[in-house]
């Protein structure tokens, strides 16, 4: 395009050159800055330290300077060198205090200049301008705790400072924990030094008493810098309420006996002296009762609620709270019926047998069903010549009756019945293709009242259901698995069956065949190595009678490129043994990471080296573990996220007391005395002072419903609420872990029979944790100063490009006809 000398030019250049400015000054700064990409900085107390790597291919000395520039290009600190350059490549180091200390938020908007001159030169043989932000090493601070936490309890927090580049920092480091209490100073909870792994073990008490929502303060120091962060945290009175009455039915005018046993979460130590409140609520929602009591030295608190002749009939909602009553800390509710029965008049059994003996394994689509009926008064005699229906009943779209038989009892109560089952059954395939079918039976004695009693059984195509667990859940890739194989008859019952497992898989090695036993609790283990797909295990089973079963079970491996393993040695421990871990990893080397997870609350956190892909951890069982613990294993991937595998273990309490009961008689007349001596121990036989509960129920109403022996136990120490199965399993249950401790003391081929079996139930567990708290800190930039120094750039930048554009337009107007733009931008550069 032609210009005419009288054309504005002037004007015309800062429109048509601001692009080619930019582009000419990106590519002059590209040449004249060598290995930009590895500049490092970083900054603490007001002082800059600069790493900048160079390549010379001149020996020679020079002078170097180093400037710390703001937008206005105004100088904020320098540092002056005079090195001796040697042929090759080599790192220039300087500190350069600023003028004035500048807090993070502005230094890392500001700028790094440099430049090398060789002695008696004017000409930069090497310079730069970096942006502090895109060369700034900053401790990056990763913490894992809990979003809530027990006022008052023990608490662990993970700290992990790693770079940028997720290298740990390992020198000289320090950590500090705060917690903030409005208008009161902050509170020093934790203060310790990261060690070779660059992390700490923060393990601390939070204060007791203070309940509610406040914030903790993490303040990392570094030799690279300083990080904080306050992140929320929630304090709560955590108790455990059991709430009980004497019988789960009631009628109009009848009294509930109430009673609520609390015990602190952390310990299971009595909580004393505790305001508690009862409440009731009937079947339309009405508050029909409420008394605020407190709990005695043991953790009990008892209420009594008469009903009314009159009052609303169907499930009422019972309460206890503490706390405040408008937002109570720890809450129990259980529901009770309230309606007009009639109790039965004695009590109907149903016993299956097979070829004689009493049996309930399961049986095929065709089999014959066959048992005995019997019916006793709740005095003890027999029901004789009592009517006898009894049916079986299943469902598919809608129940039918599958069989029936009928008959009388005899002169002892009993009558013999012989079911004959249709030859299908709809199964569903989460009990592996098995049926339900409900045996009935009803006897009607000689005053026409009748009692029915239902008990199940399974009926499946297959004799033997044969399952396998992973013991991680999933399969973990490139790592050796163990595989829990359980084998049980349709009705749960273990089964001891011998076992060929082909893997059918990635690994050629795998594509044999292993032969394993399973062990009276119907549990066998082999391993294999997955790949990074899935896995077919073909298993044949047979067992001494003659059952023999078939199963294909595919088994999907987890993702990622980076995993990891954890196995105990055991499932159950008490107080007092050694819990042994051990880790596998397809990193080789590395740090990896143990918590120990309690009622939500981390109590406990260990770091380990990786020493060929393996660590191993051991701990004692103390009394204060007590109950499930969850134990994590993770490190971190390539993406700074953790990947983690987990394990459950269940530790028994240490002093378990014992209670034997004396009556006086075996006999009682209505209205008669009786005497009832108890003796409490402990496990080492002394006696202590307990509080004791005692129920005198009619045991015509517990045949209404029963409750299981030992549930206190089970609802203090196993906490099911937050367990998840992930795969469904028949022949064990959660309740056989916590068992009284005089069975659990047996001998050692059952006490390991019994571990492999909570092993393999644990396996097909997973816990759902969401109190866990994850977050990162001090890998993004400050940004509160962005929009401020963008504005000062963004000015900078348009001054310095007018004046560039008007000096141009000025050397053209001197020689139009001869101008050459990258000559001309060039001497105004390098002037």
């Amino acid at each position: 395009m032609e210009v005419s000398r009288k054309s504005p030019i002037s004007l015309a250049v800062p429109v048509l050159f601001v692009s080619a400015l930019m582009v000419l000054l990106l590519a002059i700064r590209s040449f004249s800055e060598p290995n930009a990409e590895s500049l490092a900085a970083t900054y603490a107390h007001g002082t800059l330290s600069v790493a900048i790597p160079y390549h010379v291919v001149r020996a020679g000395s020079g002078r170097l300077i180093v400037e710390i520039l703001d937008p206005e290009d105004h100088i904020l600190g320098s540092a002056e060198q005079s090195p001796q350059l040697a042929n090759g490549n080599g790192t220039w180091r300087l500190d350069i205090p600023l003028h004035k200390p500048l807090p993070i938020d502005d230094v890392v908007w500001d700028r790094v200049s440099y430049r090398f001159e060789y002695a008696g030169e004017t000409t930069a043989a090497f310079e730069g301008v970096k942006s502090i932000s895109q060369i700034l090493r900053r401790p990056v601070v990763h913490i894992l705790a809990q979003k809530s936490c027990i006022t008052g309890g023990p608490a662990a927090i993970r700290v992990i400072a790693t770079d940028s580049k997720d290298d740990a920092i390992i020198d000289n480091g320090s950590v500090r924990v705060e917690l903030l209490i409005p208008d009161r100073p902050a509170r020093t909870l934790f203060t310790g030094r990261l060690n070779h792994r660059g992390t700490t073990e923060a393990q601390f008490r939070f204060p007791a008493g203070l309940i509610g929502d406040y914030q903790l303060r993490y303040l990392v120091e570094t030799p690279i810098g300083s990080s904080e962060s306050t992140e929320p945290v929630q304090l709560q009175d955590k108790l455990s309420i059991l709430l009980t009455t004497e019988k789960p039915i009631y009628q109009p005018g009848q009294t509930i006996h109430v009673r609520a046993l609390a015990l602190d979460r952390a310990d299971h130590n009595a909580a004393a002296s505790r305001g508690l409140a009862f409440e009731v609520e009937d079947s339309r929602g009405n508050k029909v009762f409420k008394r605020v009591t407190q709990t005695d030295k043991f953790g009990i608190a008892s209420a009594e609620f008469a009903l009314a002749d009159e009052v609303n009939l169907g499930t009422y909602h019972l309460r206890a709270l503490i706390g405040d009553p408008n937002s109570a800390t720890s809450t129990a509710e259980i529901a009770l019926n309230v309606e007009r029965y009639v109790l039965p008049k004695f009590k109907v059994a149903i016993e299956f047998s097979r070829n004689g003996r009493a049996s309930k394994r399961g049986y095929r689509p065709g089999d014959h069903v066959t048992g005995t009926v019997r019916a006793n008064y709740f005095f003890g005699k027999p029901v004789d010549n009592a009517e006898i229906t009894v049916k079986a009943s299943s469902m598919d779209v809608s129940v039918f009756e599958a069989a029936s038989a009928s008959g009388k009892t005899d002169n002892d109560g009993v009558y013999h019945f012989d079911l004959k089952l249709p030859t299908y059954f709809a199964g569903r395939p989460l009990t592996q293709g098995a049926a339900r079918v409900l045996i009935e039976a009803t006897a009607k004695d000689s005053a026409a009242h009748s009692e029915t009693r239902g008990e199940p059984i399974t009926v499946s195509e297959s004799p033997l259901l044969v399952t396998a667990i992973p013991e991680g859940g999933n399969l973990i890739p490139n790592l050796e698995n163990q595989i829990f194989i359980l084998a049980s008859y349709p009705d749960g019952t273990p089964a001891t069956a011998d076992l060929n497992i082909h893997v059918a898989g990635n690994h050629a090695s795998e594509n044999v065949a292993q032969h394993v036993a399973t062990d009276a609790g119907g549990v066998a283990i082999i391993r294999i190595k997955a790949g990074r797909g899935g896995e077919t295990l073909k298993i044949d089973a047979a067992d001494k009678e003659g059952n023999r079963a078939s199963s294909n079970i595919d088994l999907q491996p987890r993702e990622g490129s980076d995993q990891i393993l954890l196995r105990t040695e055991r499932a159950v421990y008490r107080a007092g043994d050694r819990i042994q871990l051990k880790i596998f990893s397809t990193r080789q080397h590395g740090s990896a990471y143990v918590d120990i997870v309690k009622d939500s609350q981390t109590i406990l956190t260990r770091d380990l080296d990786l020493v060929n892909g393996e660590a191993d951890l051991t701990l004692t069982a103390t009394p204060e573990m007590a109950g499930t613990l969850d134990l994590n294993a993770y490190l971190f991937g390539g993406d700074a996220q953790p990947i983690a595998d987990h394990r459950l273990v269940f530790v028994q309490p240490a002093d378990e007391l014992r209670i034997e009961t004396v009556a006086d008689a075996s006999v009682y007349k209505p209205g008669g005395e009786a005497r009832i001596r108890f003796h409490v121990t402990n496990a080492h036989g002394e006696g202590v002072r307990a509080a004791l509960g005692l129920q005198v129920v009619d045991e015509a109403v517990f045949a209404l419903a029963e409750k299981q022996p030992g549930f206190a136990k089970v609802f203090f120490y196993l906490e099911q609420e937050a367990m998840k199965p992930r795969y469904e399993i028949h022949s064990i249950g959660m309740s056989d872990i916590v068992e009284p401790v005089q069975h659990a003391q047996g001998n050692q081929r059952d006490n390991a029979q019994r571990d492999r079996a909570a092993r393999a139930l644990f396996a097909a567990t997973e816990m759902v944790n969401l109190n866990r708290f994850d977050t990162e800190f001090g890998r993004t930039m400050p940004q509160a100063k962005f929009a401020e120094y963008a504005s000062r750039y963004q000015s900078a930048y348009t001054a310095q490009v007018r004046r560039l554009a008007t000096q141009l337009s000025r050397a053209h107007e001197q020689n139009p006809q001869h101008f050459d733009l990258v000559k001309a931008f060039t001497r105004l550069s390098d002037g």
